[in-house]
């Protein structure tokens, strides 16, 4: 599964120019991490990354950095102690659904949190790590080229960041968008409370049979009349900020418009009419010139 990750997904993605600026593969962290990983054999940084870290990001990571295959393999294999833990756990589980009064409830406890325990402190692992290269290799790091595609596209959108933010500002907004923002965050709220307090689903276990009542085959029935109220205020909160968010690409679109009209450059001419009276030597009377004065635009 990691292989394919990192050499399906990871390579493909990697081709993107903005999942590269996402990850931020020109920050020392990334490059950091970038280190750790390419360390030949079984380091203790580098087990700690791919075992503590999250499964589908870290193995498209390693392919959206180009690693080598194999040492990702080889440095992925000690995942095999977290998944022992985790399937005694599982187990455990199985059986306490079948004898709720036997040894396995207190095992299935234990199992658990040692698997728990174990996958946390590997993940702090990997974060004490990266901290630790990022620090006392700053001299490799600063060495490491950067990404020129990402440079660029990452200063192009630097603008673009600033005039969303511009945009979405308390203080610019009329008092329409103000309502549907406010009613936004008072949906999501409502949904967490709701979700938090009050019995939303059904009850399940790892030996619950779904053809039996209340699920009579339909998985959606795991949600009870309050989980439906829930769900509704989390759907709710989601479109109205969707649509907020659609106002101000619109805003920032508008005002990008408004800025090239103002910086759009004029040239002023003045041009004298020739009908002007004049004297019999064909001079031009001073006091009754006309002139008119045009405003053309710079092509």
């Amino acid at each position: 599964a990691c292989l394919m990750q990192q050499k399906i997904f990871g390579e493909f993605l990697g081709k993107s120019l903005w999942v590269r600026s996402t990850l931020g593969v020109n920050q020392p962290l990334m490059k950091a991490i970038n280190l750790i990983l390419q360390e030949p054999g079984l380091t203790r940084a580098k087990v700690a990354i791919l075992v503590g870290g999250p499964d589908w990001p870290t193995s498209v990571l390693t392919g959206v950095l180009k690693l080598k295959a194999y040492q990702m393999q080889l440095g992925t294999l000690p995942v095999l102690i977290p998944i022992a833990f985790i399937v005694m756990t599982g187990g455990s589980m199985l059986k306490m659904g079948e004898k709720p009064d036997s040894l396995w409830v207190p095992l299935s406890a234990v199992f658990m949190t040692l698997a728990a325990a174990l996958q946390v402190g590997i993940a702090l692992m990997a974060v004490k790590y990266t901290n630790q290269v990022a620090k006392e290799r700053v001299a490799e790091i600063e060495a490491m080229p950067n990404d020129a595609e990402v440079e660029e596209f990452d200063a192009s959108q630097k603008k673009a960041i600033e005039e969303n933010q511009a945009a979405m500002k308390w203080e610019e907004q009329n008092t329409l968008w103000r309502i549907v923002l406010s009613a936004s965050a008072v949906s999501i709220t409502i949904s967490g409370w709701v979700f938090k307090m009050l019995p939303c689903f059904e009850t399940v276990v790892l030996t619950t049979n779904i053809n039996d009542p209340p699920f009579n085959g339909k998985f959606l029935n795991v949600f009870k009349f309050y989980g439906w109220i829930g769900l509704v205020f989390q759907v709710l909160a989601w479109v109205l900020y969707y649509i907020f968010m659609l106002h101000v690409k619109m805003t920032v679109k508008n005002n990008q418009k408004l800025n090239l009209i103002v910086k759009e450059p004029v040239v002023t001419q003045v041009v004298t009419t020739s009908n002007t009276p004049a004297n019999a030597n064909g001079v031009p009377f001073a006091d009754r010139a006309e002139t008119a004065v045009l405003t053309i635009p710079a092509d």
